[in-house]
């Protein structure tokens, strides 16, 4: 098997996680989305292989360099074009998965799992808590290439739907671990339950 590839997309810091403003101030959410990147570039490190961070922060840039990441600059246009940027700074033929930041429960045994359970699979996701959203995708094989990114409202079905197009029966994995995305208040409640 190849080695995996990872790539991790990631807001500005100081821009990042704007739907917690009404339970943290800006310096709040800055450290918040510090600590996240930290802890996923540790737990992408521990999974081996190439990672990517795209990213227009120079502050991101230095700590995904520091981490032995490339830094990929965010070239506009949104998420789906930045996932295209890092798909791209990473060419090769082995798995390619999208780790976002803010999946806290994402530790390196659950994302083992998750990539244990892809094996033989083209495309594999994971979905957030409501079953519409991506958390997690794993493209492997021929699909990898050229693979056009939906996310935004309704990606779980987009992507599997995108695989289908292509005569490839995808993977879901409902796993609560990897469903579990920060992003409301009332998601900070629960991850501080959790701890």
């Amino acid at each position: 098997m190849n080695a995996l590839d990872i790539v991790i997309p990631c807001k500005a810091l100081d821009r990042g996680k704007s739907r917690l403003a009404p339970v943290l101030d800006a310096a709040a959410r800055q450290a918040l989305c510090l600590r996240l990147l930290r802890r996923t570039l540790r737990r992408a490190r521990a999974l081996g292989g190439r990672m990517a961070v795209v990213s227009d922060d120079p502050a991101v840039a230095a700590l995904a360099l520091a981490a032995g990441a490339l830094s990929v600059p965010e070239p506009g246009g949104g998420l789906n074009a930045a996932l295209a940027a890092g798909a791209a700074a990473l060419p090769g033929a082995g798995p390619l998965l999208v780790l976002p930041v803010d999946l806290p429960r994402a530790t390196p045994a659950v994302l083992r799992r998750f990539l244990a359970r892809s094996a033989g699979h083209e495309l594999v996701l994971a979905p957030d808590r409501s079953g519409d959203g991506t958390n997690l995708l794993l493209l492997a094989g021929p699909l990898r290439a050229g693979f056009v990114f939906a996310y935004g409202p309704g990606s779980a079905s987009r992507h599997l739907a995108a695989a289908r197009e292509r005569g490839i029966e995808p993977l879901c994995i409902d796993d609560p671990r990897l469903a579990f995305d920060l992003d409301e208040p009332a998601d900070l409640r629960r991850l501080r339950q959790m701890s």
